[in-house]
């Protein structure tokens, strides 16, 4: 069976994306960062595509102790999925260097 064009993103993800980050860790180690992400699939009309339309923002606050050794990162992600659904999550992250 030969499949249309918009059936194959049935069973693969087809569109566009793209993610656009930014930081910046002062002396005193203190870092920020912001990042912007969208994707958009390649047949609006399939609904059955395996890539759904989306935008999403992050921003964080890192914190870097003992010579870089030891990081305390929290982070706040906002998802809007389609029209009016929009998830919100936060992060916190510990991580020590041996």
């Amino acid at each position: 069976q030969i499949l249309a064009p918009s059936q194959i993103s049935e069973y693969l993800f087809l569109g566009d994306s793209f993610n656009i980050q930014s930081g910046y860790v002062t002396d005193n180690g203190i870092g920020i960062d912001f990042r912007y992400e969208g994707a958009t699939p390649e047949f609006l009309s399939n609904l059955d595509s395996q890539l759904n339309e989306y935008t999403s923002y992050s921003f964080g606050l890192t914190k870097y102790f003992d010579n870089n050794n030891l990081k305390i990162q929290a982070a706040l992600t906002t998802t809007e999925m389609g029209i009016g659904n929009t998830v919100t999550t936060g992060e916190l992250i510990f991580q020590v260097v041996f």
